[in-house]
């Protein structure tokens, strides 16, 4: 006797997300059944209860009972449900919670696909893994690269128990950590979904062909434009210099992948022990290696050093707060929260002790946060921030917290004269030059390159204008012009559909079909039929 389906309990506040998870897989073809769909926790919950589903995917954060208020809630019901856990880059301090809540799995939005859904839910209990793919050696052990990467185990036993069970076990003394990072981010962030994945994918082939001449390795993807790479000298290479042949790697790997598939990187090297917690530590080290790209801005290779990484910020004070409010600072253009940022790390540095060490982490946390954001705006840094920037490269010289104060007074004064340049040069305004121009030609072929070029912006900076002043990013923006002009003439026309999707810039018909149904939660022909219905149609 045939199975019944496995009840599935959908919970996201965003719409979009919840409509793109219906249609990312045939469910009931996989067998499953949604059952329904909620908002929020507390609305999950009243579901829960009612409907009785063995498998709820849910987001993290939500208002009122968030993610993890919810599988907490949810375990007194019984049977035990199938909790999975959805999660953002930064939510991962809620994930852990939420597995020791009792979650049993968790995916990433951003890298949510049919595959991966499947394979997490092929772990409920008694799931009919028919047609379910399973999941092999190598993604379980990328797996556990990430888990590692972003700190989401329990504990160093934990974690040894996970990487014996995905067998990976090199030999030698030392691990390595490569940790990439491209250039030029918009192209992954503006790309189409296929163009992304083709362009992730290259990167990923060319580097763990590469890498795997000199290494034993394990890849995963880190966030948007990062691959690390955690691997051992191959044992036919013993005797011969590991840092030297890892040095070479990296630099090949660089220009390969600037020759072959035009992505320029910054290549942060770390090494540990060959143990779990060694892992951990080259990891680590090769992320903060990345970190000090800004001052060494002609080296592509950079290997963690000690004196040049300092991660001892002081226990009595967190940069977390005053780094949230320098980014939305940089984002807003407020000086307000600029000023604001600043005064909680001058108030704190007047008030307590801080050990050199301690004020140069300080300072070091609150530059990397900075230029981070410029960065991701495609900005020169040297010369957006003349005052402060300058300092980086000779960090050692804040001898005391009298430096680190009038360092930060510096810092203070190219935030406040940028974002005074940025909020003079009208950006409003330049953003509704762009969207005037997709207006006018969204129907033929854009780029987000071309229009920038255009409006006399870097691509990255434009797409971050368009964000911030009408919500959507370039392609977003693009997208939506073309689905509304794809409804009207839909509704007004009796054109087929490959006809309509030509007609606003698709011509692939398929591949429209698709972004129509993730944009609307309907296909093309569906959403005319209800139009017709309605009477909305001619």
């Amino acid at each position: 006797m045939p199975k019944r389906n496995k009840r599935v309990l959908l919970v996201d506040d965003d719409a979009m997300v919840r409509i793109g998870l219906k249609t990312l897989v045939d469910w009931s073809g996989h067998g499953y059944q949604l059952i329904g769909e909620a908002e929020n926790g507390a609305q999950a919950l009243k579901i829960a209860r009612q409907e009785q589903p063995e498998i709820v995917i849910t987001d993290m954060k939500m208002p009122g009972m968030d993610g993890v208020a919810l599988i907490r809630a949810l375990q007194e019901i019984q049977p035990p449900l199938y909790v999975v856990a959805l999660s953002g880059y930064d939510d991962f301090p809620l994930v852990r919670e939420a597995m020791k809540q009792g979650a049993k799995d968790y995916l990433l939005k951003l890298e949510l696909t049919p595959e991966t859904l499947l394979q997490s839910l092929a772990g409920a209990p008694d799931t009919p893994t028919n047609d379910i793919p399973q999941p092999d050696q190598t993604m379980l052990r990328s797996r556990v690269l990430r888990d590692l990467v972003f700190h989401f185990y329990l504990n160093e036993d934990d974690l040894e128990k996970r990487i014996r069970e995905t067998g990976i076990c090199w030999t030698g003394e030392t691990v390595y950590c490569l940790l990439l990072k491209a250039g030029e981010l918009f192209r992954f962030e503006e790309a189409t979904e296929e163009e992304c994945h083709t362009l992730l994918f290259s990167i990923r082939n060319i580097a763990e062909e590469i890498v795997g001449a000199c290494l034993d390795t394990v890849s995963t993807e880190g966030k948007t434009g990062e691959l690390y790479i955690l691997g051992a000298l191959r044992p036919e290479l013993t005797g011969q210099d590991a840092d030297a042949l890892v040095e070479q790697t990296a630099h090949r790997l660089h220009d390969m992948l600037q020759q072959y598939v035009d992505v320029s990187c910054t290549i942060g090297i770390g090494q540990g022990e060959n143990t779990a917690g060694g892992m951990a530590e080259a990891c680590n080290r090769a992320a903060d290696a990345m970190r000090s790209r800004f001052y060494r801005l002609n080296d592509p290779v950079i290997w963690w050093q000690a004196d040049l990484c300092p991660q001892t910020e002081p226990e009595t004070f967190s940069t977390a707060e005053a780094r949230r409010l320098l980014a939305e600072g940089i984002s807003s253009l407020s000086a307000e929260t600029v000023d604001e940022a600043i005064d909680l790390v001058q108030k704190a540095a007047a008030r307590q002790h801080w050990t050199q060490r301690n004020a140069y982490a300080v300072a070091f946390a609150l530059a990397v946060t900075v230029q981070d954001c410029l960065e991701a705006y495609g900005f020169d840094i040297p010369s957006q921030m003349p005052r402060s920037h300058g300092d980086l490269l000779r960090w050692m010289d804040l001898h005391h917290m009298g430096d680190v104060r009038d360092w930060l007074e510096r810092l203070r004064q190219d935030l406040l004269e940028y974002i005074q340049k940025e909020r003079a040069d009208g950006k409003q305004a330049v953003v509704r030059r762009a969207q005037d121009i997709l207006t006018q030609r969204f129907g033929g072929e854009i780029t987000l390159p071309e229009l920038a070029e255009q409006l006399d912006l870097t691509p990255g900076y434009l797409s971050a204008l368009m964000k911030k002043y009408t919500g959507k990013t370039f392609s977003e923006y693009l997208t939506y012009l073309r689905i509304e002009q794809a409804k009207k003439l839909l509704r007004e026309t009796n054109d087929k559909i490959y006809a309509v999707a030509v007609a606003v810039g698709y011509e692939d018909a398929f591949y429209f079909s698709r972004i129509f149904k993730r944009e609307t939660g309907m296909t093309p022909g569906d959403w005319r039929k209800r139009a017709e219905q309605r009477g909305d149609a001619l």
